[in-house]
């Protein structure tokens, strides 16, 4: 039985992919790495309908704060992240993969991923990996050493979900207790989107998105500009962006140093 079980998911994977149509990437992506987390499994409601919405969540606690930690996903139609009560992305296509830096947002102690998922037709999955490390140092006298130590969260049926929306529903607080295990399928390897193919797209979230997005903008604006006149107007507003980001970077790096300075990862 459980063999036709995985046969039937298998099946109607396939009917999804193929049924929705897969464009053609916008870029080669370098690909994340398969060894950074294990494999997540496929989660939805019991019930699958082809308009639906989903609300997911996943408590978790943390003995320190990590030094870094990132947050992907893939989500069959679109989905919207939360961090302990806090938007961080919202992503519209299954065939990419969303990384979003969240080390600024976890807590010692409790802490909750919060995930609003729609289905707009046909089938429905999301996929997801939360990683962190950090760089615990040894005491030892003579001896400098800088251990790392880590963890991850898969989707799988340690997620609850509710079928319909409640106040403060991402909040860490809110009480999930009521809310059903998800669904759990098939197995999705790191680096791949939800449906276990290489991505079209890898979409990076962080504090300076909003600067690399503007800079972007600028850039596409010099490229088209077909006057003088409209290409000094890019170079104008790329002006701005790039010392609207600086000035975000050395707010950044002063409030890292009052913390203790800035890290620096340390890799073999």
């Amino acid at each position: 039985m459980k063999l036709l079980h995985a046969a039937v998911v298998l099946a109607s994977t396939m009917l999804c992919v193929l049924g929705q149509g897969i464009p053609r990437p916008l870029q080669d992506p370098a690909p994340l790495d398969p060894a950074a987390a294990g494999p997540a499994m496929r989660i939805w409601s019991h019930r699958e309908l082809g308009m639906q919405e989903v609300w997911f969540r996943r408590e978790f606690k943390l003995t320190a704060v990590p030094d870094e930690a990132t947050f992907v996903f893939s989500c069959d139609n679109e989905a919207t992240v939360f961090v302990n009560g806090k938007r961080v992305a919202h992503s519209e296509h299954w065939e990419e993969l969303t990384v979003v830096d969240v080390t600024r947002l976890l807590v010692k102690g409790k802490n909750v991923i919060a995930i609003h998922a729609k289905n707009t037709g046909s089938c429905a999955a999301l996929a997801a990996w939360l990683t962190w490390e950090s760089a615990a140092k040894k005491a030892v006298p003579g001896v400098p050493a800088v251990v790392a130590t880590g963890g991850e969260i898969v989707t799988d049926a340690d997620w609850v979900y509710a079928d319909e929306e409640h106040d403060d529903w991402a909040a860490v607080a809110f009480d999930a207790s009521k809310w059903n295990a998800a669904n759990a399928t098939l197995e999705t390897p790191f680096g791949n989107n939800v449906y276990n193919g290489k991505p079209l797209r890898l979409r990076f979230e962080n504090g300076r998105s909003a600067s690399a997005q503007a800079i972007e903008r600028a850039l596409a604006q010099f490229r088209a500009a077909r006057t003088p006149a409209a290409a000094q107007k890019a170079l104008d507003a790329l002006d701005r962006a790039v010392m609207d980001a600086r000035a975000r970077l050395w707010k950044e790096k002063g409030n890292a140093a009052k913390k203790g300075g800035v890290r620096v990862r340390k890799r073999d």
